[in-house]
């Protein structure tokens, strides 16, 4: 009985407590609630992104407690009196953002109909009611979100226009950035026009600017074209026998990216791969899989003779009741070698129509292999096997050598200088495909600032439990510091974009030198790097206090590939400068509905691109769209494309062009600069040519001319995404991910119609998907 008291006085007392509590909650909800109405009091105040969050910040433990509270069930008769007051600030917390922007639509309209109406005339061009928003709302971090050509360079000259002459910001508080000179030269121009100083800068001009106010010496600063330098210096460096040693074990062991079955999630997709990048071994033969050609290469500079797919003596069935055809047969030793495809668990990947119902692909494959190995077993015949994921984990050929080791197998390796020559007659292209990757990694490399014993103890960390792409790259950075070392050599006391634009960055975040800037605007902000992210941070966290900024981009549009540009930091802006409100400008000027959904389509079939919609100004043709066919068959491999060729490319071309109205403009666009070299081939002197990273102006129509799939091709393929995690970049799963903005780069320049321009016997596949 004691104790049965005593535990009523306790819930009692807990009972008062509780009820306190509840009392203070209700009291602490009511002036939330009173805060609540005063932000959103004045009519005709904008309420900013900014004050919403300080209200949420002040009363975010608030809501918590409220949201635990309501879900408890103690004293549910005390809680029921009291659970419509606390329910306000979860309501409150739900609705304020609807409720800011139902509050701020008439308050935006009287903000631009305050304004002198000609500040939003920017060179004769009257700006639409997205622009003018984005002109006169005064939020600490703007964000402003292109679906194409929506008019974002037009709206930041607006912004700096109404900045100075509708309300007399002097223009020196104005720090206006762009990532491309041509750019720059552009806004500058419609600023003049203005009757406003031309105030546009490069970062690298503005770095230059920074050294010079800072008292710094300022070093003349080079332009180079990283992809060229790679290749002139890999040509060097192949004189040189360790070199050469690696270039070559690079090429026989990790050429190809993502190449074995385990790597896709669809069997078809496989095949499709197999088919756009065959396995052909160095003597010319077409293999089955990767895992055969490392085999078979692996032979073939061993000077072993071997038999590829032919049927064994002894004319057994396989399991499905074929003829039994092993992998290899080595004729001189009386060797077979199986290749089976199971991963290390002994899995097999799909079902490929052999199985039955009741039957697993990986039981029907391990019977498959039981059955092979018992036909060796009964023909007394030896057979050495070898795995799929002995692949995957860079183990296959010293497995292999161990296994033939045993069965006394001669081996007589060819040397360094046989294997280069017979691969480089065998793609004679290959020296420029890799300087194309090892350009971009390049890039990678000065944009990271990391000494190179950093980068790779961080790809060692992170790659440790992927033995497969820790030997990858492991063999990258073998052919990658050589070249790294010899541009550091060739450039001396100068520097580069990235070495200048860090330069400012570290002279402004070491000394931190008051700055006067009230406004940062930041044109072309999908085209960014991490130096570039790294000096805009470091300005910002100076003037943050006073000061505003506001970024335009389209990530649909960065240029992938060329100075380390990365259009996550456009998506994930407010990770890097805080909670941004972000304005969708959905008015497309140059494109039809029909091409700019045709567009979107593609591009957003990678998730990590932002989703976008569009009310496009013109009205697209039904034919849209021309694909631009022929079929041959080239019998030279020397060149990319031979005489013949060009000849029936130029004819399919002109013919094209002269159907098209003669008011129309045409340009044509390739995706390397091979591609302009074959243009000039052709001989079509009036019609422009622009690689897709130099192409800046639209046309009414736009011609692809590399549609093909090559590792040279539209899209490009030596290394695939997984590049950047040399250097602790997540890389995109989507499959050609970049290469998918460069076409819609392309694509996107287009004003009435697209063509594709490519050969039947290898069309690209970005073709079937955008057709």
């Amino acid at each position: 009985m004691k104790k049965l008291i005593e535990n009523f006085k306790l819930r009692k007392q807990e009972r008062i407590a509780f009820k306190k509590e509840l009392k203070t909650l209700k009291s602490d909800t009511m002036k939330a609630y009173q805060d609540f109405k005063k932000l959103f009091a004045d009519k005709n105040k904008y309420v900013s992104l900014n004050e919403m969050l300080d209200w949420q910040d002040r009363y975010e433990a608030l809501h918590d407690r409220v949201s635990i509270i309501l879900q408890s069930k103690d004293f549910k008769y005390i809680l029921r009196v009291f659970r419509d007051d606390l329910n306000m600030i979860i309501r409150m917390f739900k609705l304020i953002e609807k409720y800011r922007k139902r509050h701020n639509k008439p308050v935006v309209d009287k903000m631009i109909g305050s304004v002198e109406q000609s500040i939003f005339n920017i060179n004769g061009v009257t700006l639409n009611k997205e622009q003018k928003t984005a002109v006169v709302v005064d939020e600490k971090r703007l964000r402003l979100i292109g679906a194409g050509t929506s008019g974002l360079t037009h709206a930041c000259v607006g912004k700096v226009k109404y900045l100075i002459k509708g309300k007399n910001v002097p223009q020196e508080n104005i720090l206006f950035l762009t990532s491309s000179h041509k750019n720059a030269e552009r806004i500058n121009i419609m600023l003049e026009n203005e009757g406003i100083s031309p105030i546009a800068k490069t970062y690298i001009e503005y770095s230059m600017q920074v050294l010079a106010d800072h008292g710094k010496e300022v070093p003349e600063v080079i332009d180079v074209d990283y992809e060229d330098f790679a290749e002139s210096t890999i040509e060097k460096l192949l004189q040189n026998d360790e070199y050469k040693s690696r270039f070559v074990d690079y090429y026989l062991n990790f050429r190809q990216a993502g190449s074995v079955v385990f790597d896709f999630d669809d069997y078809e997709e496989y095949l499709q791969f197999l088919e756009e990048y065959p396995p052909i071994a160095l003597d010319g033969t077409r293999m089955k899989n990767y895992e055969h050609l490392a085999v078979a290469d692996f032979l073939y500079r061993n000077n072993i003779r071997y038999r590829y797919m032919q049927e064994y003596g002894a004319r057994e069935l396989d399991y499905d009741g074929t003829v039994y055809k092993p992998v290899f047969y080595l004729p001189d030793f009386d060797i077979y070698i199986e290749v089976f495809e199971i991963n290390a668990t002994g899995e097999a990947r799909f079902d490929t129509g052999t199985s039955l119902v009741s039957e697993t692909p990986t039981e029907i494959y391990r019977k498959r292999m039981q059955h092979v190995r018992e036909i060796h077993e009964k023909n007394r015949t030896v057979m050495v096997d070898v795995f799929t994921y002995e692949l995957m984990e860079s183990s296959l050929i010293d497995h292999l050598q161990a296994k033939l080791m045993k069965h006394l197998t001669v081996f007589a390796p060819m040397s360094a200088d046989a294997l280069l020559k017979i691969i480089l007659e065998r793609n004679p292209f290959l020296i420029r495909e890799i300087s194309v990757v090892l350009g971009e990694l390049l890039q990678l490399a000065r944009d990271h600032s990391e000494t190179w014993q950093e980068i790779v103890f961080l790809n060692r960390e992170s790659m440790k439990t992927k033995t497969r792409w820790y030997k990858r790259n492991e063999s990258v950075f073998s052919l990658l510091i050589p070249v790294y070392e010899a541009y550091i050599n060739h450039i001396g006391d100068q520097t580069d974009t990235f070495g200048i634009v860090k330069m400012a960055s570290e002279t402004i975040r070491l000394q931190r030198k008051p700055l006067d800037y009230t406004h940062i605007i930041v044109d072309d902000f999908h085209n960014t790097n991490r130096q570039m992210l790294n000096l805009l941070k470091n300005v910002w966290d100076i003037v943050k206090d006073k000061g505003s900024i506001m970024v335009a981009g389209n990530d649909w549009q960065t240029k992938s590939g060329i100075y380390a540009y990365d259009f996550s930091y456009f998506t994930e802006f407010s990770r890097f400068f805080g909670h941004a409100e972000s304005l969708k400008f959905t008015r497309v000027f140059s494109q039809g509905q029909r091409l700019w959904s045709m567009n979107a389509r593609f591009v957003e079939r990678n998730t990590m691109q932002m989703r976008k919609y569009a009310r496009c100004e013109k009205v697209s043709p039904r034919d849209c769209v021309s694909i631009l066919s022929y079929n041959y068959k080239k019998e030279d491999s020397k060149s990319l494309f031979d005489e013949n060729e060009i000849d029936i490319m130029k004819n399919t071309l002109q013919n094209y062009i002269n159907s098209l109205p003669n008011e129309y403009s045409v340009i044509l666009v390739g995706r390397f600069k091979e591609d302009i070299v074959l243009a000039s081939k052709m001989n079509l002197s009036d019609i422009p040519v622009k690689t897709v990273y130099d192409l800046d102006e639209s046309a009414d129509v736009v011609i692809i001319i590399n549609a093909r799939r090559h590792n040279l091709g539209f899209p490009d393929r030596m290394m695939g995404e997984n590049v950047k995690s040399l250097f602790g970049i997540k890389p995109e799963l989507y499959a050609f991910a970049s290469e998918r903005r460069l076409w819609h780069q392309a694509v996107s320049r287009a004003r009435v119609k697209v063509a594709f321009l490519f050969n039947t016997e290898n069309r690209s596949r970005f073709i079937e998907e955008y057709v």
